[in-house]
């Protein structure tokens, strides 16, 4: 079982996030899925979509690249770096053009063959200091 949750996991980023393949999202993701992002909870598909549609829209080349994929039972744990361009708005600010690096964790849960609940914890800080939205802690000094 969790090798083929790792294969969920891997197709999730691959083609979903990757290849911006957002017509699998019903394969993937069970109607009533859970994500837990950034202190906030959200409850099925379309909250989902509207959440994640933040991120696709603000920076639309963004890719990801799985530092490691770990399962156990109906878990699957990814460490990831994501890279791309902010080129579009994001969280009310403008598009800066700059390029950014995040990383974070993601844990999954899977059960029936598809993504039920989500715990993602990007480091929204690191990107928000890239795109000029927040200071430095250098500069802060």
């Amino acid at each position: 079982m969790s090798e083929q949750n790792k294969a969920l996991v891997t197709r999730f980023t691959e083609e979903l996030w990757n290849r911006k393949n957002w017509d699998i999202t019903d394969e993937l993701l069970g109607e009533d899925v859970v994500l837990h992002l950034l202190g906030r909870i959200y409850n099925g598909r379309e909250e989902w979509r509207r959440e994640m549609g933040v991120f696709r829209d603000g920076f639309p080349d963004m890719v990801f690249t799985r530092e490691f994929l770990v399962a156990e039972g109906d878990k699957v744990v990814v460490r990831f770096t994501a890279t791309g361009t902010h080129s579009e708005e994001f969280q009310g600010i403008r598009p800066t053009g700059r390029k950014i690096t995040m990383s974070g964790v993601g844990i999954f849960r899977i059960s029936g063959g598809k993504i039920v609940e989500m715990w993602s914890h990007p480091d929204a800080a690191s990107v928000l200091r890239q795109i000029g939205a927040i200071p430095s802690l250098a500069s802060v000094r």
